[in-house]
């Protein structure tokens, strides 16, 4: 079970706990102090009887009659005669029982389940009751349990609701956190991993300036400043495709424009042939206008063939397909080199050293071609017909 799940469940139980408490001890109250009242008027009216000397029914239909609260006056006989006084809202359906009129002349008793009455022996077989109906405090007592249960409700949801949002926004602080975290300790390793690779070509080339200042004469100058080219060259490419990687990764708007797909893939097939006349390259294509960022596509698919060029044997197969796609495209470029040992599933290992130096690259293409083929579409890689890489990229 889920934290915030099991924080919302306590939280429940607790809010649960108090409000029924409470709020059971405010309805109790409540109907007591109503009960009370009633019984004070009852029992004032007894006494008024009780001590007045003048005719007690005359004094109970006066009494009755000026009572703050309904009250009825009636008259009882053993031969179970019951005459009504004064009749009203609090009067009786049924006569007590002996035992209940002879107990409710010392205190106020419950008759009926919605009345109260006290009574005042005036004969040897008659009896003056004094009735009150207690059904209003009832129906509000009732009245009030419904509301709790409401109001239990009601805070329940606003209080579980409450914690699963101030909850999930912790847990958003707390991911964040983390996130900042582990993008710390990659850059920190990126930034290591740069300096690494910058500061390689630059002692190559200062290490070959300080061999031709010792001697200008020496035969080799030649292949010396020819060296130092080729590093300055690999130095200027790191740092451009750096760049290129920064910039990916900044949110910016994609610049879309409409481009033939079709004829941009011809021109790089062109330009790998050019550059490997024995390779041996397919290519079927249906006619494919998209839109998208024509600069980031040449980044992905320059990056794609160059490494078709540089990491594959020279007469290796090349199979490319291009699609269309509803509004987009698909494009599916095959090789039949060495492929990769195993295929990442996110990001690809920035300055991948088996594939940097011995190549003249800067271990920076799959990591380029990953950013930029997700920034206008998406890019998968896998396992070619061939038996080297398949990147299909969908835009």
């Amino acid at each position: 079970m889920k934290l915030s799940t099991r924080l919302s469940i306590v939280v429940g139980l607790i809010v649960t706990f108090l409000s029924i408490s409470i709020g059971s001890f405010a309805i109790i109250y409540s109907q007591s102090s109503e009960i009370k009242s009633i019984k004070s008027v009852l029992n004032a009216s007894t006494r008024e009887t009780l001590n007045s000397s003048e005719d007690k029914f005359t004094v109970a239909i006066n009494v009755s009659e000026s009572s703050p609260i309904p009250l009825s006056a009636i008259l009882v006989t053993n031969s179970s005669q019951v005459s009504y006084l004064t009749e009203n809202q609090g009067s009786i359906s049924l006569k007590p029982s002996p035992e209940q009129l002879q107990n409710a002349t010392t205190l106020a008793i419950q008759f009926q389940k919605s009345f109260l009455i006290r009574s005042i022996k005036t004969s040897p077989n008659q009896y003056l009751i004094y009735s009150v109906s207690i059904k209003a405090a009832q129906i509000h007592a009732s009245q009030l349990r419904k509301n709790l249960i409401i109001f239990i409700l009601f805070s329940l949801v606003l209080l579980i609701s409450l914690t699963y949002f101030l909850f999930r926004r912790d847990s958003r602080i707390n991911e964040i956190a983390n996130q900042l975290q582990e993008n710390n300790a990659r850059m920190q390793e990126f930034l290591g991993d740069a300096s690494h690779e910058l500061r390689t070509p630059l002692t190559v080339i200062r290490g070959y300036v300080e061999l031709i200042s010792n001697d200008l004469q020496n035969p080799d100058v030649p292949r010396y400043i020819q060296t130092m080219k080729v590093e300055s060259e690999r130095m200027a490419k790191l740092i451009s495709d750096l760049l290129l990687l920064a910039e990916i990764g900044e949110d910016k708007l994609v610049a879309n424009e409409r481009c033939d797909l079709d004829q941009i893939i011809k021109n790089k097939i062109s330009e790998l042939q050019d550059l490997n006349p024995d390779r041996n390259i397919s290519y079927s294509s249906s006619p494919c206008f998209v839109e998208t960022d024509v600069s980031l596509l040449n980044t992905v698919l320059s990056n794609v063939f160059s490494n078709i060029h540089r990491h594959t044997p020279s007469d290796a197969a090349v199979s490319v397909e291009v699609s269309a796609a509803g509004k987009g495209g698909v494009i599916v470029v095959e090789d039949g080199g060495p492929g990769l040992s195993s295929i990442p599933t996110k990001a690809f290992t920035r300055f991948d050293k088996a594939r940097s130096r011995e190549h003249g690259g800067s271990g920076l293409g799959m990591s380029l071609m990953q950013k930029a083929g997700e920034k206008i579409g998406s890019i998968s890689f896998g396992k070619s017909d061939f038996g080297g890489l398949k990147i299909v990229l969908k835009i």
